[in-house]
């Protein structure tokens, strides 16, 4: 058991136990089944904004969204302290051409 954690522990985690190793160890060995396993496609630790647009802020507050789905009353705090919502990071989007007008200025739909 020691051996294991010794190897669990290491703090490169290149140089740290993968999980199979770890489930082939003498000391987990017998509570390994290979019909249990499931393995996972890796996961995609993207986001929507690109890297050269991703500054320590943008970061920051992409993470201050996440947290909020699941604690609303952070938001607050994250106000406080000035993080921006991660739109402000983005381009704005595409604007709406405005109704044209007639000779008056007001907008054909509003006559």
């Amino acid at each position: 058991a020691m051996d294991l954690l010794a190897h669990m522990l290491v703090f490169n985690p290149a140089k740290r136990i993968s999980v199979l190793d770890a489930l082939h160890h003498p000391y987990l060995e017998a509570f390994y089944d290979a019909a249990d396993l499931v393995l996972s496609p890796p996961f995609d630790f993207g986001f929507d904004i690109p890297d050269d647009k991703l500054t320590r802020e943008a970061l920051v507050s992409l993470l201050m969204e996440d947290i909020s789905t699941f604690h609303p009353e952070v938001v607050d705090v994250g106000q406080e302290h000035g993080y921006l919502p991660p739109s402000a990071f983005l381009p704005p989007p595409p604007s709406k051409s405005p109704p044209p007008a007639n000779r008056s200025g007001t907008a054909i739909n509003e006559a």
